[in-house]
């Protein structure tokens, strides 16, 4: 039916058209080329070594023996298709393997990029020698030469000036007009239209636009949210169907060949992927995760699809090699995303269960002399007081400063590029249109560290990230800045937040607790209520209960180090069990659970050492706390855990903030009967939760809630940090 032919066919036109869009609008140009500078070789190298063992053995071959590819312009236009990596497709693959944000995924990200300019540059030319300027005049070649650098300028130097003129002037927040949204998608046919008219492939218009768009929030967000799912859920399958119904499944008749041409495909990725291994060895990269960068750089998809389909429109292919390459290209696709998923994983680094885990850090084991190293997580605008004050709570003074790295957590949104980026002044005109809440975050910051009486350095980042891999960067940023203390804001502070969104942030917390390498603080502060003066005149009221075990030697270490400044009084509230407190004066649990530290040792053992630790830690705050008017500490006995929660209710009082443990060391506060009547168990744990809640207060005083790294490891005999070998690679 050639009426419906042709509907179907200027359907998948328009589906190609604007996939490839959308793919270059994702891509962050900028941002991947600074890092491709330090992996240029896995992007060159290991191509030129599967482009020259492809054309070798065609030319071992013969023409004769492949009459497929007669000139040797088709050869070379073949081997370069099949060795080079599309950015686009290896990004698409990144995120269905969950790989996006790993250190692994990076590096085959900047790769990907070297490989795509080096494709642009490389087949531009053929494509114009071959489908356009054979047989023509040499003034042809000039104008179409004039016509493609004509556009290029216009679009650099006009069209994006207009398109980042449009970003500006969208107010912070609010959506772009629809008028620019209807006149932006209009230009990408009117794109292709150019291109094609010029000589050049309609689908270079398109992939063109896309790069000069300013990708992210406001622009980028708008355009993918108005067009990805029409044109990945209806036009994308119709473009599909359409090439589909070309392929004949009984074309492919001369077999001889066909082996011959698979052979040397075949041949072409083991030396990439060969080629890969050899590269990475000189970037100390372990042989196992240079195969993997093998395996994920010879992925393809629907680029290579389209390029496939155009060098058949210009008769660089006949129909059987151009069926037999389509079926090839979802062959592989369909064999390489199982083993890159079984070879490698991505929580190597940051997997407290791993023997490659660097280094444990926790606020009880930190000296006090040099910088005290935290990370202070943010999503909006509401999180910056508190945490500020958080920051001047923890006493900066000049014998031991405070290093606040103020990370603004971004959803990755029109952009396929993830990053963790520092804000220096060099980046901010790059960053202004783009984020400007962040810039509004990050002054904030600036003005208080100028400001504050402390010693207090802020140094900026953002990090933009899918939310189920977001806390992957920032877990490596502590390790490598040794960072004793990640603040993360509870999910349920902005009530302005969506049900869905909430659900989100809260498995980010958790997704922290887990993989941290130190400790997680997760503050609860729905109301805004904390607020500091740095006047000594006021005070600020900080309540700690103590049930024993890491994470409440975390939260009174904390507290130890508040101590210290004279406007903050501390009440110390620390809880008995009374069998055990008529025994030796304190409570103990030798109950185990999936997450205890010690469960490789005999309860016994593991409850000396607990008692051990506790009474040390207590000892410390009581003797630090001679003679200081604003420390108090208050024993209290219960008859077992299930009492504590009564207890911690009448101990309601005027406080500004409230600190405690996720985990426990008493018997009775792990019965699942309890977490059932609870929200937040997982993420505050059941004293946590309790505080946070109406029952206490009336849920109007900040909660701190403390997670210890150490509760992922077998912890050793001493509280000196725990070193293990270095990550797989750096």
């Amino acid at each position: 039916m050639p009426r419906q032919l042709d509907v179907l066919s200027v359907a998948s036109l328009v589906g190609i058209i604007y996939a490839l869009f959308i793919l270059a609008l994702k891509m962050d140009v900028i941002l991947t080329l600074r890092s491709a500078r330090r992996t240029w070789k896995l992007g060159i190298l290991s191509s030129l070594f599967s482009f020259w063992v492809m054309l070798g053995l065609i030319y071992m071959y013969g023409p004769e023996s492949i009459p497929d590819l007669p000139s040797t312009c088709d050869r070379i236009i073949l081997c370069v298709n099949v060795s080079l990596s599309n950015f686009a497709v290896i990004s698409q693959a990144l995120l269905d393997l969950n790989l996006i944000t790993s250190e692994l995924g990076q590096i085959a990200l900047s790769a990907a990029m070297i490989n795509d300019i080096a494709h642009v540059l490389f087949l531009l030319g053929l494509y114009l020698i071959h489908s356009k300027v054979e047989g023509s005049k040499p003034h042809s070649l000039l104008l179409i030469l004039s016509s493609f650098w004509a556009f290029v300028a216009s679009g650099v130097f006009i069209v994006r000036p207009a398109l980042l003129m449009i970003a500006r002037n969208t107010p912070t927040g609010k959506p772009v007009k629809k008028a620019y949204v209807v006149l932006i998608l209009t230009s990408v046919l009117v794109m292709s239209l150019i291109t094609d008219v010029i000589g050049l492939s309609f689908l270079f218009g398109p992939m063109f636009f896309g790069l000069i768009m300013p990708n992210g929030p406001p622009l980028g967000t708008t355009i993918l949210e108005k067009t990805e799912s029409l044109v990945n859920e209806f036009f994308l399958p119709l473009s599909w169907a359409f090439l589909g119904q070309k392929i004949n499944v009984f074309g492919i008749w001369n077999w001889d060949v066909i082996s011959k041409i698979n052979f040397i495909i075949v041949a072409g990725c083991i030396a990439k992927v060969i080629g890969c291994i050899l590269i990475s060895l000189t970037y100390k990269i372990r042989p196992k995760h240079g195969l993997v960068l093998g395996l994920i750089l010879n992925m393809k998809g629907i680029v290579e699809v389209i390029n496939y389909t155009r060098m058949k429109r210009v008769e660089v292919l006949d129909d059987q090699l151009y069926y037999f390459l389509m079926f090839s290209t979802v062959l592989t696709s369909t064999i390489l995303h199982p083993f890159i998923d079984l070879l490698y994983k991505p929580y190597t680094r940051l997997d407290s269960n791993s023997k490659r885990c660097r280094q444990i850090r926790m606020v009880q084991n930190t000296f006090r002399n040099p910088e005290f190293c935290i990370i202070c997580c943010i999503h909006c605008e509401g999180n910056v007081r508190s945490l500020m004050t958080l920051i001047e709570a923890c006493n900066p003074i000049l014998s031991s400063s405070i290093c606040a790295y103020v990370v603004h957590l971004v959803e990755l949104l029109g952009k396929s590029t993830p990053f963790l980026l520092p804000m220096s002044m060099k980046r901010r005109r790059f960053s202004s249109f783009n984020y400007p809440i962040t810039l509004h975050i990050m002054r904030a910051f600036e003005n208080y560290a100028c400001n504050s009486d402390g010693l207090v350095t802020v140094l900026p980042y953002i990090n933009v990230a899918p939310y189920k891999n977001m806390h992957e960067a920032v877990c490596n940023l502590a390790q490598d800045k040794l960072v004793s203390l990640i603040i993360l804001p509870f999910h349920e502070n902005d009530q302005s937040r969506g049900s869905l969104m909430t659900i989100t942030i809260r498995d980010l917390n958790q997704n922290f607790q887990y993989y941290a390498p130190c400790t997680v603080g997760i503050l609860v502060d729905r109301f805004s209520q904390l607020s500091i003066s740095t006047s000594i005149e006021l005070t600020f009221h900080v309540a700690i209960f103590f049930l024993g075990g890491p994470d409440d030697r975390e939260a009174l270490a904390l507290g130890n180090r508040m101590s210290d400044r004279p406007n903050i009084r501390i009440s110390l509230f620390y809880f008995m069990v009374r069998n055990d407190y008529l025994r030796d004066g304190r409570s103990y649990s030798h109950h185990d659970n999936e997450s205890d530290i010690f469960s490789s040792r005999s309860g016994g053992e593991r409850g000396e050492e607990e008692k051990a630790w506790d009474e040390s830690a207590i000892d410390e705050f009581k003797a630090k706390s001679i003679g200081n008017g604003n420390v108090m500490s208050e024993e209290i006995v219960v008859e077992d855990g299930i009492r504590v929660l009564e207890a911690i209710r009448r101990l309601e009082g005027n406080y500004d903030l409230v600190m405690v443990g996720q985990k426990h060391s008493m018997e009775g506060l792990d019965d699942k009967g309890m977490c059932n009547f609870m929200e937040n168990v997982e993420t505050l744990g059941i004293i946590g939760d309790m505080l946070a809640s109406t029952e206490f207060c009336n849920g109007m005083v900040p909660v701190l809630v403390m997670r210890c790294a150490m509760q992922q490891l077998k912890r050793n005999s001493s509280l000196s940090s725990i070193a293990f070998s270095r990550g797989s690679f750096r």
